[in-house]
């Protein structure tokens, strides 16, 4: 059984018997459909009979009358996100050029033989994420099942830290690369021949936090950190580094990091970074949630679960001290004089828990806080 997938012209005028029509098991995604005129009153009825699906206009003509498909097929076409796209029903130049764009299709079929201006003018068509591309003549037959299985089995990367393309060396199995997603370094070779390059700028690719380009052999100068919960950076990186963290990230003054030393930061969640990173040109950020940038001193940084300050607590805490916690309550002696006295900064908390005198400064101050419960005095 045969079907007809993504095509923009499907002419079966070459169809002209019985069995030849219960052949062909669907027709799906063609925008111009061509069915004979002269043929068995049985044959026309048994093509009308094949399961269609997304079908544009259809046409009857004879079998030796001469089709101009540019007369039914609008300007400005755009093709996209389909498996399977055979070009080799395309038989003039301005059914070709009315073709503006393909975009993320699987696999490409193109003629090999034929006119030549409507070969170049099918070339010519601006493409984008063409998985693979397949040259047959116009009398090959090609198996669409086969394609199909092909693209199901198709390799995908997502997901990984580094991912090293120099490794993959056939174009046949760069174009099994269905998709690159969510990479934290790719790397790709800078001495690879034309058809490879052309292969690798063909994968659709999405989130990719740096790309760099590698001689083969040459040692990736990146690595990777991962941190769930809380990550703290207590050195100066020497290399070059990736952070991938979920939950709270804090990064303090840098000094002397070198020119040379990239740092690229991931997170999901609360970020603190020193104010003088804000235009550090070798720091790099994806931030999924919240970033902050403070003036901070990381040996007055204080992270808490549950903490109670009063009074007493606050005049022992060094000045400029910044907290992070989920649940923070202050006493009824604790002023808001106190606090700009102590330059105390709340960053982020769960809940804050105060009395009414001291509600108004931390709504002023307080950088991100999920609740903020006021206290009833008992009097």
């Amino acid at each position: 059984m045969a079907n007809y997938v993504s095509m923009s012209v499907c002419d079966l005028r070459s169809v002209r018997t019985v069995e030849d029509a219960r052949k062909i098991s669907s027709i799906v995604d063609v925008r111009l459909l061509v069915l004979p005129n002269d043929v068995p009153e049985e044959v026309s009825a048994a093509l009308t009979g094949i399961p269609k699906t997304s079908v544009g206009q259809i046409i009857y003509l004879g079998k030796e009358e001469e089709l101009d498909a540019s007369k039914y097929l609008r300007k400005q076409v755009v093709y996209k996100d389909i498996r399977v796209l055979d070009l080799r029903t395309i038989t003039t130049v301005e059914t070709a050029e009315a073709i503006e764009e393909i975009k993320r299709v699987n696999v490409l079929i193109v003629p090999s033989d034929g006119q030549m201006d409507v070969c170049n003018a099918i070339m010519s068509i601006p493409k984008k994420g063409i998985g693979r591309v397949i040259r047959a003549s116009l009398e090959e037959e090609i198996d669409y099942a086969q394609l199909e299985a092909e693209i199901d089995k198709a390799v995908k990367y997502s997901g990984m830290d580094i991912l090293d393309l120099r490794e993959v060396k056939s174009v046949e199995a760069l174009q099994k690369i269905q998709k690159i997603n969510d990479i934290s370094v790719l790397v790709l070779p800078t001495d690879a021949s034309p058809e490879v390059q052309f292969a690798i700028a063909a994968i659709p690719r999405s989130n990719i936090g740096k790309t760099i380009y590698l001689k083969d052999g040459e040692p990736v100068p990146y690595k990777v950190q991962r941190a769930n919960g809380v990550f703290i950076m207590e050195q100066v990186p020497k290399t070059s580094v990736i952070i991938k963290v979920n939950g709270v990230c804090i990064i303090p003054e840098l000094p002397g990091v070198k020119e040379d030393v990239s740092i690229v930061l991931h997170a999901n969640g609360v970020c603190l970074l020193h104010s003088s990173l804000r235009h550090m040109g070798n720091l790099e950020l994806s931030i999924n949630g919240t970033l902050f940038y403070e003036e901070f001193d990381s040996s007055k940084l204080k992270m808490v679960q549950n903490l109670d300050i009063d009074a007493a607590t606050l005049s022992y805490m060094p000045e400029g001290t910044v907290i992070l916690g989920e649940e923070l309550s202050f006493a009824e002696d604790v002023t808001p004089e106190m606090m700009m006295e102590k330059k105390l900064k709340i960053l982020a908390a769960e809940t804050l828990r105060a009395y009414k005198g001291l509600l108004p400064y931390l709504k002023a101050t307080t950088s991100m806080v999920n609740e903020l419960v006021e206290i009833k005095s008992e009097d």
